[in-house]
Order: C-alpha cells, then sequence, then structure tokens
C-alpha cells in the first residue's frame, strides 16, 4: 500500500514556504527556456505554501495576498506577460485514512 502520509500533508512537503519567487529565479527561468527557442508567455499557478490561507480563509491570508501581489509584480518585472491559478481544492484541503462504505 502506498504511504501518503499523515493525514495533514495533502500535497507533499515544499521549502518554499516564507519565500516567494524573486526577480532574478524568474530571470534565469526565463533564458533557460528562450534558450531552446521556447518563449516563456505565462506562469500557471502559485506554490500552495505561498495561498493556502487565502484558498481556506485562513489567519494569514491577508499578508499572503500581499506577498502574491508582489509576486505578480515580480513576475511582470522578468518579462513574463502573464500570470494564472489553479484553484483546485484537493490540494489544499485534507484528506482521511480508513475504511467507509459505499451507499
Amino acid at each position: 500500500m502506498l504511504d501518503l502520509g499523515p493525514p495533514t500533508r495533502s500535497c507533499g512537503v515544499t521549502r518554499n514556504q516564507d519565500k516567494p519567487w524573486t526577480l532574478d529565479e524568474l530571470v534565469v527561468i526565463k533564458r533557460e527556456v528562450e534558450s531552446v527557442g521556447l518563449t516563456r508567455k505565462a506562469i500557471e499557478t502559485f506554490d500552495p505554501s505561498h495561498w493556502y490561507d487565502i484558498l481556506l480563509d485562513g489567519l494569514t491570508k491577508h499578508a499572503q495576498m500581499e506577498s502574491l501581489k508582489r509576486t505578480i509584480h515580480t513576475v511582470g518585472g522578468a518579462g513574463i506577460p502573464s500570470t494564472s491559478y489553479n484553484f483546485n481544492i484537493a490540494k489544499v484541503w485534507g484528506w482521511t485514512r480508513g475504511q467507509f462504505r459505499h451507499s
């Protein structure tokens, strides 16, 4: 049986909490993409650790919103014209292990 860890871990471990993307990181990624003849037009979604309280109306939602605003500004500064997000409650919601009956 696959061990998914404790039910408080919904989407795996991240090391990015309180570490929003920097301009330098985004410029490096954009250059790497362009070095193989592609164009980086967008960034799809954000690290769940950067906005889980926004999604769940948690205590740090206002601070996370301010951080996301700065991140979007930084993405634009790197010359990446678009960002979007993928709202997926399955990745921010917990799960429970157990035996359940199906009706």
